[in-house]
This record gives C-alpha cells, structure tokens and sequence, in this order.
C-alpha cells in the first residue's frame, strides 16, 4: 500500500500541472491536452486509492467504507461544480478558477506529500508487511485467544 499511496501522491501532481496548463490554455487542442492530463491524474488517485482502502480495510467494514469513499467523492465534485458556476455567475474567469484549482491541487499535493513522508496512512508499518510476517501474527493471534480460554504450555 505505500508505493501505492505514493501513486496517489503522483496523480496530484497530473492534476497540478493539468490544472496549471488549463490556467494558461487558449486553444482547444490545448485545453483538450490539459484536460486529459488532469484527467489522468484523477483516474490515478481514485482507482488506486480505492484499490488502498480494499487491501487495509477489514472484510466486515469494507462495504461501508467504500460506499462513505463513494459518498465523499460525489459530494466533492459536486461542489466544486456548484461553487465554479456560481464563481463563473459573479464574473470570475474560468482561467482564474482554473489557477485557484491548480493551487488547491498543489496543497493537496503538499499535505498528502508530508503525510507519506512522515510514515502515516498507508505507509504505516503494519500495512507494508510481508506476506509471511502477517500470516505469524495471525496465527500468534490465533493461538493466543486459544491460550486465553485454556492452559496453554
């Protein structure tokens, strides 16, 4: 999961410069480029953060999860749809709202960078180990939960 996260963490930088590119975009061939770029970012960060929260998640929650992910999803892309109309209604450029995106893209960008860098999310340790080591806590688990309810040697 944590190269995975660091996946992620390269979509915003898609978006970033895709959002940047549109800032500056006068053609349509260009604005078309720019847009498949943050596209492509985007499609980066949602499959391969829900691909994350389907490895960590345990099997019994993983259903509400998703669909609380889902849930935020559409509610953040719907407002920032209503939220850019209503700008656009007021008389702010769409390059200008095009620049305001690119910034909260980089600060996306930032934050999540740090993040990774300090270790937190799917960079946790207990995410990141091998298939072996999880399958001896398992069943040093198991075993203990046995040892508990009976004398064990």
């Amino acid at each position: 999961p944590s190269t995975q996260q660091v996946v992620c963490i390269s979509g915003f930088v898609f978006i970033l410069f895709g959002w940047l590119g549109f800032s500056q975009a006068y053609s349509f061939l260009s604005i078309c480029i720019y847009s498949a770029i943050r596209s492509t970012g985007a499609s980066i960060i949602f499959m391969n953060s829900s691909y994350i929260l389907q490895q960590i998640t345990p099997p019994e929650m993983l259903g509400r999860v998703l669909a609380m992910e889902f849930t935020m999803e559409v509610l953040a892309e719907s407002t920032v749809a209503f939220w850019s109309g209503r700008f656009m209604d007021m008389g702010v450029s769409k390059y200008t709202i095009a620049f305001t995106m690119a910034v909260v893209s980089a600060t996306s960008l930032f934050f999540w960078s740090t993040y990774h860098m300090f270790g937190l999310g799917a960079a946790q340790k207990r995410f990141n180990q091998t298939a072996e080591v999880q399958e001896k806590e398992k069943s040093d688990f198991d075993t203990a939960s046995t040892c508990s309810s009976v004398v064990c040697e």
